[in-house]
This record gives C-alpha cells, structure tokens and sequence, in this order.
C-alpha cells in the first residue's frame, strides 16, 4: 500500500481550497504535451487539463537548433499545425489568474548545445532574441529553463557561471515585457555542486522548480522510492542523503530565498524487476530491466495511471 500513498497525498493536496485562484500560493503543472501520442486511456490532450488547479501551466518542451542556437517547435505538427501552443493559451479564458509559459530543453535534448549557447555571448543573443520573439507570437507569459544539466552530459565546467550569465541577460530582457523566468533544477546532490550558482541564480529567476523525484530506479540495481521525503534509519550514509528534506536543505543552505523554491511533485511510479521474488522489500536486488506501463510504455516508469493501489504490500 505504500507505494499508492504519495499518489494519494498528491491529488489530495490538488484538490485542497477546490481551485488554484482560492489561494496566494504557486501551484506549477507541467504539461507533457507528447501524452497526445499515448493510446486508450492514456492519451492526454490540451482540453484535458483543468486550468482551475494551477497558477502557472508550463508547456514541455520548445528545443533549440543547433546551429543557430535560436528557439524552435520540437513537435511542429502538433504544437504548430495542430495549434497546441495556442490552445494552451487559451485555458487562461477558464482562470483569469493562469499564467501559461513554455519549457525549453528537458532530458532528451541534452546538454552540450545549451553549453555551447551559453557560453559565448553572441549565441546568448541569438537564443534571446528568438525566445522573445517566440513568446509574442504564441502571446506566452513566460519561460521556464530546462537545461538538463550545466556542466554535465556533455556541457563545460564554465556551465555553472555561464548559466547565470545567461539568466541575468533573459532577465535584463524579460523585465522589459513584464515576462516570467523560472528554471527547472535538480535534485541530485552531485549535479548540484557542479551545475548551479544558487544564490546568484535566484537573485534573477522568478522560481526555481526542484524536480525532487527520481532519487531510486532500476539504475540503482535494488528497490527504493521514487521521491521519499525523509531518510531512513537503515539506509547508508550516502543514501540518508537522497531525499526530499535533504534536497531543501541543500538548496536553503546554498542561500535559495525559500520563497522562490517549488517543490516538484512526480505523479509517477518506478518499476522494477526483482531478482528474487521472495526478497521483496526496501533495497531487494533488482534486474537491470524492468517492466512498462500499458500507456507510457517506458521501462521501470509507471505514469499515475498506471500504478495499481488493489494490493498490500
């Protein structure tokens, strides 16, 4: 049963005050707009989305061109032709107070051309002035950062104080249109260190929206929570570590102001393969694969939807 119950506690907070405009506090929903492509009942379209239960809806993702370090659609037939971008927008009609941004990177796109953007001031511009132009022509209020991860995956050390140039110069730009800025940042201790200037990148960021989920995987090679709040008694001291209480508490010691932190909530689970069936608890060996869901269809993940609460475990 445990496994169902951060899904629980999700939906029931969602479901606090019955709106998002009831309230003064940031509620972020991230849209995955490729949810479209899933069969049966897993696809999920623009129409959707209950616009009522955020504050700032952020369409994921735009991606940015290689050679020209300008923004772009990645998916033009559905964000373009099929007005996706558009009609995300116009779920402002149903909550005057939604703010709807776009989210450039996310995993698939990789680092080291958003390194080699940032590090050089003239393709600095050239992303800049193609995500203005990018939010006026889909009327946007915003742009979220999803650079997975500065100084990692192929980027440079000089990721980390490249980055705040870069955020400093969108700001410098963004304050002229009254636009938001916000970035997507990790959880993990040792990306972290090396990717962020914390203190100076939240002097210019709006928000920084800590993905606070994925701390256990197949990739661990045994069982563990996707997002546990707190350590436990028996973990090791290195695991004690990968947590929701100590990822805050890294961010609060680096000198994140604690009102632009949001804490990233996963409704997702982390499936796994167990090498033995009768060792079945916390931390049982596991197989390098593991199984997908019906919908999402993704190795060792399981969308909400996916995840059966019928069992106790």
């Amino acid at each position: 049963m445990a496994k169902c119950i951060g899904l629980l506690l999700a939906l029931a907070a969602l479901a606090l005050d019955g709106a998002a405009g009831s309230h003064e506090q940031e509620v972020v929903c991230y849209l995955a707009s490729w949810s479209v492509y899933r069969s049966g009942a897993g696809k999920f379209n623009i129409e959707d989305v209950d616009p009522t239960l955020c504050t700032t809806l952020i369409y994921a993702f735009a991606g940015l061109d290689e050679r020209t370090f300008a923004m772009k659609p990645i998916d033009p037939r559905y964000d373009v032709r099929e007005r996706a971008l558009e009609r995300a927008v116009g779920l402002r009609a149903q909550n005057p107070r939604l703010k709807v941004v776009v989210a450039v990177g996310g995993w698939t796109e990789g680092s080291t051309k958003y390194s080699q953007m940032a590090g050089n001031s003239t393709s600095r511009r050239a992303f800049i002035d193609s995500a203005v132009l990018f939010i006026h022509k889909y009327k946007l209020d915003g742009l979220d950062l999803d650079w997975e991860y500065p100084a990692t995956r192929g980027g440079s050390p000089a990721d980390k104080e490249n980055y705040v140039v870069l955020v400093k110069e969108l700001r410098q730009e963004f304050s002229k249109h009254g636009w938001s800025l916000t970035a997507a940042v990790a959880a993990d201790r040792g990306i972290v260190g090396v990717a962020y200037n914390i203190p100076d990148l939240a002097q210019h960021l709006d928000y920084m929206h800590i993905a606070s989920y994925d701390y256990h995987g197949k990739w661990d090679g045994r069982t563990g929570h996707n997002a546990p709040l707190y350590p436990r008694d028996d973990e090791s001291a290195e695991d004690k570590m990968r947590n929701v209480e100590q990822t805050v508490k890294l961010y609060l010691d680096a000198g994140a102001p604690p009102e632009k932190l949001v804490l990233g909530l996963g409704l997702f689970g982390r499936s796994y393969l167990l090498q033995d069936p009768a060792s079945n608890g916390l931390d049982a060996p596991t197989l390098p694969s593991a199984f997908a869901g019906p919908y999402t269809k993704e190795d060792g993940f399981l969308g909400y939807n996916e995840v059966r609460c019928d069992r106790v475990w």
